[in-house]
């Protein structure tokens, strides 16, 4: 036997003639006991034809069927095929073993049978069949070797009352009274007809027994108990070894369906007796196969996860091969580029049987893995993950299509890749094995978020009424997706900061930069302000775009992105708007002119990042990066969503917030590439401000990514690039933009601030204003002018410019007191028009 296995994927599909080839048969220790079996099996059958010869009128049953088990694709097949070669092989090496001493049969598979085929019958027609091939050749010789008139005259005479017993058998219910009693009677010899067939068969063809592998019975579900209760009642006969493959597990439950359905009756109201009846079934089970594959004469074929240490491939049986592992290492680099963590690379679709790892090897040969043939091998291995219904990988086939396909004409929108889109994942007609439950995650991450619901009873509302109204019960997705960007009432910039701080930074157009990236503006409060809700997914849509995008105007595609809502967040589940005052066009403008500015400068920016790093994107084919990124946007999105969990963050700034977003994306991307054990701790999750703004202190402190980054350069030379990503994806311009590794400048402050307040308390009382104006009470003017001018004295000035403005005409009835009333009215309705109220 050789340790040294081999798999030929050049070598016919056809030919499963493995055990004549060294290497080629992975079943060693198996085919060891079979020999043993084999051997122990003859030498019974040469005693129980000793015993017939002394006393022919008794028969013995011999409970000696091989059993062949294994998993599903595990090569029983190959094995049964292979059984004659095996054993004539050992005869060839060992001189006391005469292997003409057993005639294989062919192999019969009962899923084959047709119609009203009887199993029994199929085996005396297998057995003839060899015996009439034996009598012509014979004809042919003379002498010795030729077979005699006698013996094939007890042949014929034994099938003939053999063949007359079972055809009586069959017709045991057209007979009564004596006429039946007759028909049992010759039904009853039905044994020892059968024991002279086969003896008078042995004799004719100068054999001490008949072997009969019999393939697939745990497959042939509508037949099984038919097929493997022939084994135990005819196949019994010393004279014939069965040798009958299947996998245990099925052999036991439809051995049960059989007796459960005599064990007890289904509509019975009797609870006890069906209960009886259950464990007699179960009972029934256990002892009818022992009886009929006893323990020491199964043979467990190995699981495919045993052989691979030992194997190789090999492209011509002279080649040398390449081993497993090896195989697999080609495997990662070609469809988990980068990717070498066992977090990423255990879910990968692998082979789970012989068969599995045969089909694979021959698809996705390391021939075709060693060249540039891309779109073909994707798109093989786009198969082999459906085939594996494993989503993780037959969405990163797709998407790295997606990414392929990108020219220099194709605007880029990361919502038609179906990695990072769970809506295309949902099509049952498409993918009908989707089994991710999509709506269920994303309500136990907003329930883990507002943990508190009677403090967030809003949000939690506002949340599940936009994801309900978006998926149902029925959406589910290819693979895990992580939590939605849900927004709270702590994650937005109020106008009022923004003014605030542009004022402050006229100098630096990067701060407006990142409040584009980072902010969504399309959604109000009931204050006449708009609340800019943080979001991430937008940068991460921009970072992925500047890996792998081919547009010459990259300026165009980063304006869209920036005008977009952030793809996966929230309001992005649904385009209905959650809060919406459309009296703010002037404000919108003036963003969309931001927006365009700082498309120009992340343009300008990324353009001059991709030439500082033109030797990396030379090198690769940026397509392949969708492995990395799919695992980064998972973990990414997911410790997000864990940091806005906690409640406790009460100096945010989004600045602060996009070191967050930096550092844990980072990390993800450095866990992903490392091959040993990661350190999976969360990063930048502290509330100690001091550190996470200042990059050199933070590192004292926080060692989860300083440990990953030093475990990467400690690994081998193979992780060179892995670094070489790192530095390129931490140099990337968005990060830039915030001080990555240095000290952060504090722009933005998160939430509401004490003036927010104030302003909600002033529109309250504004609103009560409108109400009284309405009425138009030339009396209540002055009441209401000052108590706009208590209200914010700056509102004096104003009011006097509107009086000043406003011109009485055409109303001479009007006294002086009046007319200074109506200016008042006038000016104090155009006041509040100016504050954005047109009532």
């Amino acid at each position: 036997m050789t340790n040294n296995l081999k798999l030929n994927y050049t070598k016919a599909e056809y030919r499963d003639d493995y055990s004549d080839s060294d290497g080629e048969f992975w079943q060693c220790e198996a085919q060891e006991s079979l020999i043993n079996k084999l051997i122990i099996t003859l030498r019974e059958a040469k005693e129980y034809k000793k015993s017939r010869n002394e006393y022919n009128k008794k028969t013995w049953l011999s409970h000696n069927a091989i059993l062949v088990s294994g998993q599903r694709g595990t090569g029983k097949t190959v094995f049964l095929r292979n059984c004659e070669k095996l054993w004539r092989l050992d005869c060839k090496n060992n001189d006391d073993l005469n292997s003409e001493e057993l005639i294989f049969l062919s192999v019969i598979d009962p899923t084959m049978l047709v119609n009203n085929d009887n199993f029994s019958n199929v085996i005396i027609a297998q057995i003839y069949y060899v015996v009439e091939q034996k009598i012509r050749n014979s004809s042919e010789i003379n002498g010795v070797g030729s077979v005699t008139e006698k013996a094939k005259a007890n042949f014929y005479n034994s099938l003939k009352k053999l063949a007359d017993a079972l055809g009586k058998k069959d017709d045991f219910n057209g007979h009564s009274g004596i006429d039946k009693i007759l028909q049992y009677n010759s039904g009853i010899q039905i044994e020892s007809y059968f024991h002279l067939f086969i003896e008078s068969a042995i004799n004719l063809l100068g054999c001490q027994a008949l072997v009969l592998p019999i393939d697939d019975v745990d497959m042939a579900l509508g037949r099984a108990f038919e097929v493997v209760d022939d084994v135990r009642r005819l196949l019994g006969c010393p004279y014939i070894i069965p040798i009958v493959s299947g996998d245990m597990r099925l052999y036991e439950q439809m051995t049960n369906v059989h007796f459960d359905k005599n064990a007890y009756d289904n509509e019975s109201k009797n609870e006890d007796l069906i209960s009886e009846g259950i464990l007699i079934s179960k009972e029934l089970t256990t002892s009818y196969l022992t009886k009929v594959f006893p323990n020491q004469m199964r043979i467990g074929l190995r699981p495919i996860a045993n052989i691979i240490p030992s194997l190789s491939i090999i492209p011509h049986f002279s080649d040398s091969g390449l081993r497993i592992a090896d195989y697999y290492d080609l495997i990662f680099n070609r469809f988990y580029f980068l990717c070498s963590n066992e977090e990423v690379l255990n879910n990968w679709p692998s082979p789970e049987s012989a068969r599995e790892l045969t089909q694979l090897v021959r698809s996705i040969n390391p021939e075709i893995l060693s060249n540039k043939s891309d779109n073909i091998i994707w798109g093989t291995f786009q198969n082999w993950a459906e085939q594996k219904k494993n989503g993780v990988a037959f969405t990163n086939a797709m998407s790295w299509f997606t990414f392929n396909d990108l020219d220099v004409e194709t605007s880029f929108n990361i919502e038609n890749v179906i990695a990072f889109n769970p809506k295309l994942q949902m099509t049952r007609e498409q993918y009908p094995w989707a089994n991710k439950d999509f709506l269920g995650s994303q309500k136990d991450a907003l329930n883990s978020m507002f943990s508190q619901p009677k403090q967030a009873s809003a949000q939690l509302t506002s949340n599940l009424f936009i994801l309900n109204s978006a998926y149902n019960e029925d959406n589910y997705t290819l693979r895990s997706m992580p939590p939605y960007e849900f927004f709270d009432d702590k994650k937005y910039v109020t106008q009022e900061v923004i003014k605030a701080t542009n004022t402050s930074m006229l100098e630096d157009s990067n701060s407006n930069v990142l409040l584009d990236i980072y902010t969504h503006g399309d959604y109000y409060s009931t204050l006449s302000v708009t609340y800019q809700y943080v979001f991430c997914s937008r940068a991460f849509e921009l970072i992925l775009f500047s890996f792998v995008n081919k547009s010459l105007d990259i300026e165009k595609d980063i304006y869209n992105i920036l005008g977009r809502r952030p793809f996966y967040s929230i309001f992005n589940a649904n385009p209905t708007k959650v809060i919406q005052d459309d009296s703010l066009e002037e404000d919108l403008e003036k963003t969309d002119d931001s927006k365009r500015s700082s498309a120009d400068i992340l343009a300008g920016k990324i353009n001059d990042w991709k030439k500082n790093h033109k030797d990396f994107f030379d090198e690769i084919n940026s397509s392949d990066l969708i492995s990395i990124f799919s695992f980064m946007f998972n973990k990414t999105f997911s410790a997000l969503h864990l940091y806005k969990s906690k409640k406790n963050y009460t100096d945010e700034h989004l600045t602060d917030l996009a070191r967050r977003f930096e550092l844990i994306l980072v990390n993800s991307a450095m866990t992903a590439s490392i091959k040993g054990n990661a350190i999976n701790a969360n990063v930048a999750q502290t509330d100690n401000y001091k550190t996470l703004r200042d990059y050199n202190e933070f590192i004292k402190y926080d060692r989860t990514i300083t440990r990953n980054h030093e475990k990467l350069k400690d690994e081998n030379i193979s992780n060179e690039f892995c670094l070489r990503f790192i530095d390129v994806l931490w140099d990337h311009p968005i990060f830039e933009i915030n001080k990555c590794r240095n000290v952060l400048e504090n722009l933005y402050s998160l939430g509401k601030s004490e003036s927010d307040d104030k302003a909600a308390s002033n529109e309250s009382k504004l609103s009560r204003l409108r109400d009284e104006l309405k009425l138009e009470n030339l009396q209540r003017v002055n009441y209401i002018y000052n108590r706009l001018i208590k209200l914010d004295e700056s509102n004096k000035k104003k009011l006097d410019k509107f009086i000043q403005d406003s011109k009485v005409t055409n109303n001479t009835k009007l006294d002086s007191s009046n007319k200074l009333d109506l200016a008042l009215f006038n000016a104090i309705k155009k006041y509040l028009e100016s504050i954005n109220d047109k009532g």
